[in-house]
């Protein structure tokens, strides 16, 4: 033995976690996986997690699971994650009918949980994560573990209200804007950690009540085994700017409409072609405009799920992130598709009011006025005319940068040792 000592190190603790998000889906549906995948990887490394969710699809706005009888919620697996979905309301209109699928599932979740899992054989949990928004399904989570004395942490993914008094100028006085912000408020305190998804919000969540100490940052990130092998660009005949994700009031997709038709006026209809892949409120609304402005370098494609997204991602020469100007960004942005982007090896424009611009800290792609059409066109085409190998080293850049900052394998290693500190030990 030499002469230093050996550092003891702590036991390892097998957990059984439960995470409990409305809208998490596993990768055969379209969305966001992130739930999925840090439950996935919990199970890799010898632990249990199950994910509630609810049966009604939010990104697709339809039911997936409960089609028929009256049962309030079943169990499927998915790639071996147990899934337990509860049913909810459905929702395509609306603002009140979207709050009650909220309140109804929150409700739901309680009743089901607090049988302690005995009934759903999930075993009782160590540890309970709940993510924001929505707000009350982790208010009910939260009361769920006290009940079962058991650690809550809160995912911060979004800050509402902030979010939904920057975006639709709600007062600050709507009751249900107050209701959200004492909700906010009395999770941040009683939290026993928090984590968080955003790259700026720590000093906005320490403003609300949380203690500093308790914040994990954790952004959304890749599971780098989805992205298929080799970095080598595309032989497109058009220049093909990708756009993947939510087609909603805050993606700023109008943008892409007005910037396509300078373009054409411009002589580069047949040179740049934008492709907006997925689903959402705002879709109907770009395929209007696009038909009444005749444009035909606009093309759509239906949203796909993680499964099947990348090999199309691929195809891309560049992606497309762009959001409507909010002045909430200023606690940072964490979106899905912005790793996905990067992490595919392709140049990003990137049109987001924040301090926090990724692209431009990685040296992977061109920034341009998200209020601005003509400085997306401008920013098209710059890049269309770049020389392609420095193309490709932005693309590269970007792989790298997501690789070591976006990369789950690498994240999982804190978000494993928080859980496990916050469990006690096992009697095994």
């Amino acid at each position: 033995m030499s002469g230093s000592e050996a550092i003891p190190q702590l036991p390892t603790i097998t957990m059984n976690v439960w995470i409990i998000y409305q809208n998490a889906i596993p990768p055969s549906q379209p969305g966001g996986t992130r739930h999925f995948t840090i439950a996935k990887m919990l199970k890799e490394r010898g632990h249990q997690a199950t994910i509630f969710s609810s049966s009604f699809n939010h990104f697709c706005r339809e039911e997936t699971r409960l089609y028929k009888g009256r049962e309030t919620y079943a169990m499927t697996k998915e790639d071996g994650v147990p899934f337990v979905w509860i049913r909810t309301p459905s929702y395509l209109l609306g603002k009140l009918n979207r709050v009650l699928s909220m309140i109804r599932f929150a409700w739901r979740v309680w009743k089901v949980g607090k049988r302690n899992g005995n009934q759903l054989d999930v075993g009782e949990p160590d540890v309970i994560i709940s993510s924001t928004p929505p707000m009350f399904a982790p208010l009910a989570a939260y009361f769920l573990a006290k009940r079962l004395k058991k650690p809550f942490f809160l995912e911060v993914r979004d800050l509402w209200p902030e979010t939904i008094i920057s975006f639709l100028r709600y007062s600050r006085f709507n009751p249900l804007i107050f209701l959200f912000s004492r909700m906010e408020k009395y999770l941040y305190k009683r939290a026993d950690a928090i984590i968080n998804v955003l790259d700026g919000a720590e000093d906005y969540m320490a403003q609300k009540g949380a203690d500093k100490n308790k914040i994990l940052r954790l952004p959304n990130a890749v599971d780098f085994r989805f992205i298929p092998s080799g970095n080598s660009l595309p032989s497109n005949d058009v220049f093909t700017i990708v756009y993947a994700g939510h087609h909603g009031f805050a993606n700023n997709l109008e943008m892409v409409v007005k910037a396509s038709a300078i373009l054409r006026d411009q002589g580069w209809e047949d040179k740049i072609r934008f492709r907006l892949i997925g689903s959402g409120p705002y879709r109907p609304i770009l395929l209007q405009m696009v038909r009444e402005q005749g444009l035909s370098n606009v093309e759509f494609l239906p949203a796909m799920n993680k499964q099947d997204i990348f090999p199309e991602m691929k195809k891309a020469d560049a992606f497309l992130m762009v959001l409507r100007n909010a002045a909430v960004f200023k606690w940072g942005i964490s979106p899905n598709k912005l790793s996905d982007y990067l992490a595919c090896g392709r140049p990003v424009l990137f049109g987001v009011s924040t301090d926090k611009n990724i692209v431009e800290k990685a040296d992977a792609g061109l920034t341009f006025s998200p209020t601005s059409a003509e400085s997306l066109a401008e920013a098209a085409k710059k890049l269309a005319q770049m020389d392609g190998a420095k193309r490709s080293a932005m693309g590269k850049n970007g792989r790298e940068f997501a690789l070591a900052h976006f990369n789950w394998e690498i994240l999982m290693d804190s978000l494993e040792e928080t859980l496990q500190q916050a469990c006690p030990p096992s009697d095994n």
